[in-house]
């Protein structure tokens, strides 16, 4: 059964975002709307959040939006560090997170199910000093049975899959491979995807292993950047 995976990204030729979907079956991508509102500044994170029925979006300049199936967006609210931040829903705490700042610091947002900000606010180091110093960046982020699972780039040359545990702030390395690079992640209930560049993956979220599963089509490649991914559960489609 196919699962339509949401994506967000930014054309460069006409300098605008976008926001589509891509079956998973078949690789085939369809544009929803362009522009969304937005000028330069494009968004980088994306999560279903059931309790508005519409996805949270985060753009590049720390701001949190909406945006529907049908492309309809919100108005901006919040503020935060610039850079490319991930959104992650958590299902069994009906918690949204937020990981994203600059290359050295990362921060943590958590909001209540209906997208109302909850007081709570901390920063993040996110991994090892070492891991710090070495300029680690999130690619993908999301919950997969409670479990925060990540794809993370270090220096632009390692790529790694594994698990963030936000009760010590620790990252976990599961497995390297290239194939992680600028990896998005989306969970549909049953199965996780990974989208890097233009081709389409299956994951097993346990150790990382993955599966080639389409080449993305009707999209024009090198000129758009898909920037985040996202699925709706299944028991909410």
């Amino acid at each position: 059964m196919a699962t339509d995976l949401y994506v967000g990204g930014w054309d460069n030729p006409s300098q605008k975002a976008f926001f589509g979907k891509i079956d998973s079956k078949t690789g085939a991508y369809t544009q929803i709307s362009s522009g969304l509102g937005l000028t330069f500044d494009s968004f980088t994170g994306m999560a279903w959040d059931p309790g508005i029925s519409a996805f949270q979006t985060l753009s590049d300049d720390g701001l949190l939006n909406t945006i529907t199936k049908t492309g309809t967006t919100g108005s901006p609210t919040g503020g935060g560090p610039r850079g490319r931040g991930r959104l992650a829903y958590n299902a069994n705490t009906g918690e949204l997170h937020r990981l994203g700042g600059t290359d050295y610091m990362w921060f943590d947002f958590s909001l209540s199910i209906d997208g109302v900000e909850l007081p709570r606010f901390s920063e993040l180091w996110m991994f090892a000093e070492k891991y710090i110093r070495e300029n680690s960046s999130f690619d993908g982020a999301v919950f997969v049975k409670g479990k925060l699972s990540c794809t993370v780039t270090k220096m632009g040359i390692s790529c790694t899959y594994g698990f963030l545990d936000l009760e010590t702030n620790r990252f976990q390395q599961i497995f390297s491979d290239k194939a992680y690079s600028g990896m998005s992640l989306a969970y549909d209930g049953s199965t996780l995807f990974g989208l890097n560049d233009y081709t389409l993956y299956t994951l097993n979220p346990e150790t990382g292993a993955y599966t080639h599963l389409a080449k993305v089509t009707g999209i024009s490649e090198g000129n758009t950047i898909f920037q985040c991914m996202a699925a709706i559960p299944e028991s909410a489609s």
